[in-house]
């Protein structure tokens, strides 16, 4: 009883002590207290309790001053500072001066109150609700209520973009975020991009007691920085934002392009492949040098050559305002076509297809070639295939190649082709070379008399044969046949009779049917075509079983149509070279006794007038003593074989296979038979 007189006591007189109250009363945790701010200067105390119906609500207050200084902090008491007597009745208010407060009973359970009061910076007032009912007063929590300033953002924005929130950077540029705001309490501030916050180094920091910023450096500006960001600052008393838009511009992204390959007439196109840039809105440009080709699609309907080269895709966007970007690719359009022989000549030949050369001269073989891929060049000669001693390549499409032969062989218009190939296909290109030389003796050919010596008797047959070789070929009236004497020692032609046969470009058939006496003895051809010497080839007719010595009717020709062949050498023997050199010593000898000093010479005119002509040139001086009418003609100190064909590459050079024989002359004077083709030439 007494307690509720105290308590009564209490309201009626509004008492500031609460030390009282608080051994009165029962804590109870049914009955709760909550603020929240309107404004710096404004507060809303909301007081709730549960099951029972309350009589009375009354707030209570109490003020606690920190001192920065010091740290030391005052509490006060509590004291009743608004009530609401009759809250069972209606919502009608008390307040202790110089408080304002309107409040509002939500229901039977809860009671809000605005309250104005303005507070100093350091200053804290603590806050509690107290409910009578069935004659009790219980009590809430405490809570604080402290001195605010309205928050507001002052600043949010990008460095040089001055209040503006829609922002665009071209990329890899540098740029500053700043978001500033004040309030009081010093608001709490964070940045956030998207739904996360932005977790870069950045500053933060209070500038004065109610000011606090954040400065974030975009260093330098990539694509991923697009976005909106928002600055959000909070303290007890409320929560700000606001948002920013950064917009990152930058170039599409061409993607590579594969160098193509392509045959010439084929068609081509091509698309340029990119990835959008910002702004997303791109152009297409296709260019080959200076020259612009499409704006879409490359499109080539037939491939040429010309159309091989570098191609570049261009690709473009622009903001309409201050910015462009382009990007671009390049690709190799490389153009197969067939291989052709550009040149193919011989050097100091150039442009004819049909050289002539003489035997022995260097020849260089130059081969060009142009294709793509580039192509393979070959030198061919009778289906082989010659070796190259300088290759070279230029322009990734032409080729070339040179062959030489130190020294050219005898031949008549050989064929030699230059080759180029390669995947497309095969191109070729001939050229010919003829190689002059003078008649000789083809050594692959031989006759059935081995030697050119011919055993046969009386009454049978002897053929004698020739067959050479020379370019240009000689003709058949440049054959010329001879029977060589020892009576009247000469050489007379044999016109052309029925006893010369099968003469053609290449060789010579002297036949002899039924053999007579005056048959035996020595035939000389000689050949010529215009170039070089003309060629000298000795035969010789006897009987079987008669030694070069014993057969007088065996003589010698005149020394200027001397040319012995490697038949001759081949078979002379030593012995029979032995036996000839004694024979023409013991001649010499007799005939020197016998005529003494005096030496007489005879001419015998001869029917060509070539061989007079070389007779004239060759006449030996004078001779004081005695020498032997037979055979003097024939020098026999110097029979000279021939050098045959060669076989071997034509960059090998000949071997030459000089031999020097001697022949000396035979003892004649057992044979007085005189010959119809006798021409006598005296030494």
């Amino acid at each position: 009883m007494m307690r509720g007189m105290l308590i009564r006591l209490a309201l009626y007189l509004g008492t500031e002590t609460w030390i009282i109250l608080r051994i009165l009363s029962f804590a109870s945790c049914d009955i709760q207290i909550t603020s929240s701010n309107v404004s710096p200067q404004s507060f809303n105390l909301t007081c709730q309790w549960t099951d029972k119906h309350a009589r009375a609500v009354l707030f209570f207050k109490r003020s606690i001053i920190q001192s920065t200084i010091t740290g030391v902090v005052a509490d006060n008491t509590f004291y009743s500072a608004l009530q609401i007597p009759d809250f069972d009745k209606n919502c009608d208010i008390k307040c202790v001066p110089p408080l304002t407060a309107g409040c509002k009973c939500l229901n039977k359970y809860c009671v809000q109150c605005t309250l104005n009061v303005r507070l100093d910076k350091q200053q804290v007032d603590q806050w509690k609700c107290v409910v009578q009912y069935e004659g009790n007063m219980t009590s809430s929590n405490a809570i604080n209520v402290t001195y605010g300033e309205l928050l507001q953002i002052t600043r949010f924005e990008v460095e040089i973009f001055d209040t503006v929130s829609n922002v665009s950077l071209i990329e890899n540029t540098t740029a500053e975020i700043r978001c500033v705001a004040e309030g009081w309490p010093v608001p709490r501030m964070s940045l956030i991009k998207g739904n996360h916050p932005v977790t870069d180094q950045y500053e933060y920091e209070a500038e004065r007691e109610n000011t606090i910023y954040i400065h974030y450096q975009i260093k330098p500006a990539r694509r991923y920085h697009s976005g909106k960001y928002i600055c959000v600052v909070s303290n007890v008393h409320q929560e700000l934002s606001k948002e920013l838009n950064l917009n990152i511009l930058y170039p599409p992204t061409v993607l590579s392009i594969d160098n193509v390959y392509l045959k010439e007439g084929d068609t081509f196109t091509k698309s340029c492949k990119y990835q959008l840039g910002n702004p997303p809105e791109t152009a297409i440009r296709w260019t080959k040098g200076d020259g612009a080709f499409s704006n879409e699609n490359l499109l080539i309907k037939s491939v040429a050559r010309t159309d091989a080269g570098i191609y570049t895709c261009t690709a473009t966007n622009s903001d309409g305002r201050n910015y462009t970007g382009t990007d671009s690719k390049q690709f190799s359009l490389h153009v197969q076509y067939l291989p052709v022989v550009q040149k193919f000549q011989i050097d100091t030949f150039d442009g004819i297809s049909n050289v002539t050369v003489q035997e022995n001269d260097t020849v260089i073989f130059d081969c060009v070639g142009k294709g793509f891929p580039p192509p393979d060049l070959k030198l061919m000669n009778n289906n082989l295939q010659l070796n190259e001693i300088v290759g070279e390549s230029a322009q990734n499409t032409t080729t070339g190649i040179q062959h030489v032969i130190t020294r050219a062989r005898c031949s008549r218009l050989e064929k030699y082709t230059c080759t180029a190939s390669n995947a497309i296909g095969f191109g070729g290109r001939d050229l010919y070379l003829s190689v002059l030389c003078p008649v000789r003796k083809d050594l692959k050919r031989t006759a059935a008399d081995i030697n050119n010596i011919a055993l046969r008797n009386l009454g049978e047959e002897v053929t004698f044969a020739f067959f050479g070789f020379a370019n240009p070929l000689p003709n058949i009236s440049d054959y010329i046949w001879r029977k060589c004497t020892d009576i009247s020692p000469s050489c007379s032609d044999i016109a052309l009779s029925p006893r010369v046969t099968d003469t053609n470009l290449v060789s010579s058939n002297l036949t002899l049917e039924n053999i007579t006496e005056s048959d035996y003895g020595m035939y000389m051809l000689q050949v010529g075509n215009g170039i070089g010497k003309t060629h000298t080839e000795l035969y010789f007719l006897k009987r079987p079983g008669t030694s070069m010595v014993e057969d007088s009717s065996v003589t010698k020709a005149p020394k200027e149509h001397v040319n012995v062949t490697n038949n001759i050498l081949a078979g002379a023997s030593a012995l029979v070279v032995l036996v000839i050199t004694v024979a023409v010593a013991c001649v010499c000898r007799f005939y020197r006794r016998s005529l003494g000093s005096h030496v007489t010479e005879n001419v015998v005119p001869v029917n060509n007038p070539a061989i007079e002509r070389r007779l004239k040139r060759n006449v030996r001086p004078p001779f004081n003593g005695v020498m032997s009418r037979i055979y003097d003609e024939i020098d026999p100190g110097i029979f000279v074989s021939e050098s045959p064909l060669a076989n071997e590459d034509a960059r090998m050079p000949l071997q030459g296979l000089t031999k020097v024989e001697r022949y000396e002359t035979l003892d004649r004077s057992g044979l007085r038979d005189e010959s119809k083709y006798n021409t006598i030439v005296s030494c």
